[in-house]
């Protein structure tokens, strides 16, 4: 289609919104221009084991958390790199 390949990057040190870690994601979710469903935000979080954390604060996260809670806001994008 001769479109460039969606980008995504992780930072070693990822800034967390002051909000739910659903939140976060739906936020990812929101600047890529997909939906930003429940179901959706859940699905990402589950795909990197936080989605029983969806509720909870996103800066209590430990470092590890907020870690994965970045690898799932950029798979909010549908990287083709990440």
């Amino acid at each position: 289609n001769g479109r460039e390949p969606r980008m995504a990057i992780v930072f070693q040190k990822p800034a967390m919104l002051r909000r739910s870690a659903a939140a976060n994601v739906a936020v990812a979710l929101q600047a890529a221009g997909f939906d930003d469903s429940r179901s959706r935000v859940l699905g990402l979080l589950d795909r990197v084991g936080r989605a029983a954390l969806a509720d909870r604060p996103a800066r209590r996260f430990s470092g590890g958390e907020q870690q994965r809670l970045a690898f799932a806001r950029a798979l909010a994008r549908e990287p083709g790199v990440l």
